[in-house]
């Protein structure tokens, strides 16, 4: 499956950081979306990309859980890529926001356009501090069948 294509400002927005995401690994890829993960020792980052639905949400708040409580301060979201999002995904990021602060961790959120119309139109946006982890490479198109 190919995930929509994006055009306009967002899409240019979004490309200036594409490129392989090196030294990462890929965590899942549950149909249209794939995890990949990478970082140093004090935080870790999280590159989401595809779509977030009903059917792949549980698997990928279990995935973001364990990076979360691998042991380091916090993880970063990188969610550029993400295509979609229906209010499954939404709750598995407020979910995965809870579990982090009941850790102690910082859960930062760096969202694409799609995601951050979602978060506005949900009051949401506020509950995720801006990710500070700089540039972050995307994590490519999905290579779904």
């Amino acid at each position: 499956m190919t995930p929509p294509t994006r055009e306009g400002p967002e899409q240019a927005a979004d490309d200036e950081a594409s490129g392989p995401a090196h030294g990462t690994t890929v965590l899942s890829t549950v149909g249209p979306l794939e995890v990949r993960l990478g970082g140093g020792s004090e935080r870790a980052t999280a590159w989401i990309s595809g779509e977030i639905l009903l059917d792949n949400a549980d698997q990928l708040l279990e995935v973001l859980s364990q990076a979360v409580l691998a042991g380091r301060a916090g993880l970063d979201l990188d969610t550029t890529a993400v295509t979609f999002t229906d209010s499954s995904g939404l709750n598995a990021l407020l979910e995965l926001r809870l579990r982090a602060l009941e850790s102690g961790h910082l859960l930062t959120l760096r969202p694409g356009a799609r995601m951050g119309r979602l978060l506005d139109l949900t009051g949401t946006r506020d509950l995720f501090p801006p990710s500070s982890a700089g540039t972050i490479p995307d994590a490519g198109q999905h290579h779904g069948s």
